[in-house]
């Protein structure tokens, strides 16, 4: 299937309420997903509401739902979190001060392997994670400092039978977390690792820190590890190098330009198949002799002005190679949600497995304020979009 050939996708409310059914759950984001044994389904999800209502809600930084079924417009999904029922923690736990969002994950021979950002407060200066998200907006009140990952030996048992632990991974190397999209094939695990053009650096004035450096680009790379390697952790890892593979990292090349943060990548026959939340410029996307004004996607007060002006829109995109290394095809817009301009649309995804002859894919999307998305419980929700072939 060339992405070329894909119809445009369609919203599928029948589907969105997998997720609106669960007592007690009121959004979440990321939503990767897993195939497991028996149509089962596990889900990744993000920062979690639980609780009687959102604004009453504790959120906890990451949770797992499973669902049983192919179908998701009818299937159930039983949510599971860390703490006991009437105190729930995420459930995958992390250190003091410090957080672990999920990234994708794949399942190999050796068990389920989870990718996460290991993530910690933009504002350490503010007593909770809420006040810096009221502070910063939705876009700013979290760093990115490094990586890690988990391997559930036997998900194919019941949740509370899994064993789960922590791999052994290096440290980041330049800024790029790997995990953002996960493939397990011919004998190996691959990895996509991003790194943002901007940073988190201390204030010139006042010594608050602030991103910076958003003129430059958001790269991927690839990685990999033999998949019998993984039970002793995720080290030493090759890269990616243009013309071949090293444990150099100083000699990894890209396979990406401007990629999102989060996306996933899958097998189509002898193609892979790219799925992500990618920003269109009007008028400048799509024409090579304006590549340069691409930059203006990337500076927030000129992204904010082409928001507003609705110049500047997020569409769920595809893209193709014939090999992971590439070279990928351009973004080709499948599906461009309607949203107000003060919501960010983010988090897309595919889901193969759950698709048959069409592609089903999901993003998330949330208020640019707090305070907004905290009232508003029509956000925050993954939304499924249904994209046929032509």
């Amino acid at each position: 299937m060339s992405v070329h050939r894909l119809a445009h996708g369609q919203p599928w409310p029948e589907a969105d309420r997998l997720f609106r059914r669960i007592p007690g759950w009121h959004g979440a984001d990321a939503a990767y997903s897993v195939p497991l044994s028996g149509e089962r389904t596990l889900w990744l999800f993000g920062d979690t509401f639980v609780g009687p209502s959102r604004r009453e809600s504790r959120m906890v930084h990451n949770s797992i739902g499973v669902q049983q079924g192919d179908d998701p417009s009818s299937a159930p999904l039983v949510p599971h979190f860390g703490g006991a029922p009437d105190d729930p923690r995420p459930f995958f736990g992390s250190e003091p001060g410090t957080w672990l969002w999920p990234m994708a994950g794949a399942r190999t021979p050796v068990g389920v392997v989870v990718f996460f950002m290991r993530v910690r407060s933009a504002r350490p200066d503010l007593p909770t994670v809420i006040d810096a998200w009221r502070a910063e907006g939705s876009l700013n009140f979290f760093d990115v400092f490094d990586w890690t990952a988990a391997l559930i030996e036997n998900p194919d048992e019941p949740v509370e039978q899994w064993v789960v632990r922590m791999l052994d991974t290096p440290p980041v190397v330049d800024r790029v977390m790997p995990g953002a999209g996960v493939v397990a094939d011919g004998g190996h695990l691959y990895a996509y690792g991003w790194r943002d053009g901007h940073a988190l650096r201390p204030g010139r004035i006042r010594r608050r820190p602030r991103y910076r450096g958003f003129r430059h680009p958001r790269l991927a790379y690839l990685l990999r590890w033999p998949v019998e390697q993984i039970p002793t952790g995720l080290r030493d890892p090759q890269w990616w190098c243009g013309n071949g593979w090293s444990v150099d990292a100083a000699r990894a090349a890209p396979v990406i330009d401007s990629p999102a943060t989060e996306f996933t990548v899958h097998r189509d026959g002898d193609r892979f198949v790219l799925t992500e939340a990618a920003a269109w410029l009007r008028g400048v996307d799509g024409v090579p002799a304006l590549r340069f004004l691409r930059v203006l996607k990337r500076l927030p007060k000129s992204a904010r002005l082409l928001t507003v002006l609705g110049l500047l829109t997020v569409s769920v995109s595809v893209r193709e190679a014939s090999a992971l290394e590439g070279p990928w095809s351009d973004p080709v817009r499948v599906h461009t949600p309607k949203v107000a301009r003060d919501v960010h649309v983010y988090a897309g995804k595919g889901h193969p497995q759950l698709g048959g002859d069409e592609l089903v894919c999901t993003y998330a999307q949330i208020a640019l304020k707090c305070d907004r998305t905290l009232d508003d419980e029509g956000l925050y929700y993954p939304r499924f979009v249904r994209v046929p072939s032509a």
